[in-house]
């Protein structure tokens, strides 16, 4: 018997059951769901990281009676940073302070930002675990104790976290500052200072973005669901095979996995439509989320670092601004200006071991820094005791030392000149071009925040544009970020203090930089550092600390260090491999350098020096007013030099 089926009935069969197949391979899976499969691998990797940390809090009361098996408790801790690393990304994004407070905090203490008195905050969690538990002798009592608090407050974070609400927004931020993470804090050993187990952390770190990526592939472009797929798999290789932190290509690493996946993430997240921080938040963020890569020119907002809060550099200003930056009409004998201690031919510092005093008289404390990126910073001055760029310029009008002035002689001077009234009006017509503190420094800080640059040498090589560094310089580059922790402290992109992924907080250090370099009989310099600055901040471990300054365009700033003691990028280099002050003779109970010595061959130190040197940009920010705005009733003052006289 044959049976008749209509040609139209076939062909519904016949696309019902290729959607079916569709269906059953995942190429159809719905956005929602992959959402739902990443909230649920979140949830259960905190049930799985409280397990792990009830064990190891069992262990640590275990080794109280039996010491001799400290090599299972350090067995359960590297657990414990597992399952961590797979929460990571998504638990530091929703709750950062948290995790830097209880569980993954550096092991050093800091002052509480937020309080309006001095409130010290001690360090607990992973980071002080580890050094108390890699220690040549392990005080069982205070692991105890760190273990049992960790447990307990991460039961708290725990109970709370199952609760919230995680949006595919969440999920795409969260992966991309964890690409940066990874970056800047993981491979260079930061998170693992005693451990050596940084690669494996990466390596964890990585497994749950793959999972997500795998989760989005079916309703992604084939290509770039394929590629982000790839580049996460490749990356979990590569950790996999190259297991030598010390020689660990993380130039490769970068450049080849984690800046193409950071891009991918975002072109992923654009393509399916999931609305970015802009759409939910209108506030000024210090990193820019629609950015494609790591070491991209435009990563930062340099509007964040600023009072004035606008969105964006208004021309007026900075062309204001850059006159008065080379005006010496802004001190009090009309021949010092900004430029006198921060010279554009030296990427904007002046050569001198500390500035010259105005009227000759001694020098100022400390050796002027580069003006060069220095816009990324949420706080200046060695000591750090200043918010805001615009905060800065009124305690070096005010110096003795410096301008020796005020603002309102300031700007009852500059009324005095019609070109410049023009230029104050054009700049700021909301006010009428009103002369005073607030234009004055806006200006100032307006021409700064276009004294930036990320395309040097090393950035375009990093960034696959170009294949610019010799083979040493590469090496410079993974001895800077691995072996010889440079990277710890100077952390990429900016190469300075600024402290990633959120880049919002600087840090400072404490060194024991010498007084003269004078290795024999070395005594620290006397400079108090950041205990001298702050109020709040008056607090013994901030006693000769000092804020960690960039190192881009360092081949350009010499003489280094606060002081000006060391003469050349060698002589700093051999500072840091001897193992800083300590290494000297200097004994400082709050020394931050996490190393005894970094045991650098001659080669490793010269190929670090070669590197540092890539990191030169200078391109279009050096240029000199051809002349200054002129004083109608003074033509002696007409005669002022541009940058001043000395």
């Amino acid at each position: 018997m044959k049976f008749f089926i209509p040609s139209k009935t076939i062909k519904l069969i016949l696309v019902c059951g290729f959607a079916f197949v569709l269906w059953s391979f995942g190429y159809n899976t719905p956005a929602a769901n992959a959402l739902e499969v990443n909230t649920k691998n979140y949830r259960n990797g905190l049930s799985n990281l409280q397990t792990q940390l009830a064990v190891l809090n069992q262990n640590a009361i275990n080794l109280k009676t039996n010491p001799q098996k400290v090599g299972e408790v350090r067995t359960s801790f590297i657990k414990v940073r597992k399952e961590f690393k797979q929460v990571e990304f998504l638990l530091e994004y929703l709750d950062v302070q948290s995790v830097k407070d209880h569980i993954n905090g550096a092991p050093l203490p800091k002052i509480e930002r937020n309080s309006p008195e001095m409130s010290v905050l001690q360090p607990h969690g992973l980071q002080v675990i580890e050094e108390i538990l890699y220690a040549d002798e392990v005080d069982t009592e205070e692991l105890n104790t760190e273990t049992a608090r960790l447990l307990n407050k991460f039961a708290q974070i725990n109970s709370y976290q199952q609760r919230v609400p995680i949006t595919e927004r969440n999920l795409f931020e969260a992966a991309r500052l964890e690409l940066v993470r990874i970056l800047t804090l993981g491979i260079t050993g930061f998170d693992t200072p005693a451990s050596n187990n940084a690669l494996d952390d990466a390596k964890n770190a990585l497994q749950p973005l793959l999972l997500m990526a795998k989760a989005y592939q079916p309703t992604l472009n084939h290509t770039v669901g394929e590629q982000l797929v790839q580049k996460l798999s490749g990356a979990i290789q590569y950790l996999e095979t190259n297991t030598d932190f010390d020689t660990f290509n993380r130039l490769e690493f970068i450049r080849d996995y984690i800046n193409p996946s950071f891009k991918l993430f975002k072109t992923a997240q654009l393509q399916l439509g999931i609305e970015t921080i802009y759409e939910v938040n209108n506030s000024i963020q210090p990193i820019n989320y629609l950015a494609d890569d790591i070491f991209s020119t435009d990563l930062f907002n340099v509007n964040y670092f600023s009072l004035s809060g606008d969105r964006e550099i208004k021309p007026e200003k900075v062309a204001l601004g850059k006159y008065l930056f080379y005006d010496p009409v802004l001190s009090v004998n009309n021949k010092r200006s900004c430029a006198s201690c921060h010279n554009p031919t030296k990427a904007f510092t002046d050569g001198l071991q500390r500035s010259t005093a105005i009227d000759f008289k001694g020098t100022v404390l400390r050796n002027a820094p580069t003006l060069l990126n220095s816009v990324f910073a949420d706080r200046y001055f060695y000591d750090l005791r200043t918010e805001k760029i615009e905060n800065q310029f009124e305690h070096v009008i005010t110096s003795e030392f410096e301008f020796n002035t005020s603002y309102p002689q300031i700007a009852e001077l500059l009324g005095k000149s019609s070109e410049y009234k023009a230029l104050f009006k054009k700049a700021f017509p909301q006010y009428n071009g009103q002369i005073d503190k607030q234009t004055i420094s806006e200006s100032i800080a307006a021409y700064l925040k276009t004294l930036t640059g990320f395309n040097s040498d090393f950035d375009k090589h990093i960034r696959g544009e170009a294949n610019t560094l010799s083979p040493q310089e590469i090496r410079g580059f993974n001895l800077f970020m691995g072996k010889a922790v440079c990277g710890t402290c100077h952390f990429a992109p900016t190469f300075s203090g600024l402290v990633p992924p959120y880049y919002s907080e600087n840090e400072s250090e404490v060194l024991g930089v010498p007084a003269t370099t004078d290795a024999i009989n070395a005594v620290v310099d006397p400079d108090i550092g950041r205990i001298g600055g702050r109020m709040k901040e008056k607090v013994e471990f901030n006693r000769h600390a000092f804020k960690t300054v960039t190192v881009r365009n360092i081949a350009l700033t010499a003489p280094y260090m606060h002081n000006g003691v060391y003469k050349t990028l060698e002589e700093v280099v051999d500072f840091y491999n001897k193992g800083g002050g300590q290494g000297l003779g200097i004994n400082l109970e709050n020394q931050t350098l996490p190393f005894d010595n970094l045991s650098l061959t001659d080669g490793e130190k010269n190929d670090i020096v070669a590197f540092m040197r890539t990191l030169t940009d200078t391109t279009g920010l050096i240029s000199v007013p051809n002349s200054l705005p002129k004083f109608e009733n003074n033509p002696e003052l007409n005669k002022r030099v541009i940058g001043g006289e000395y």
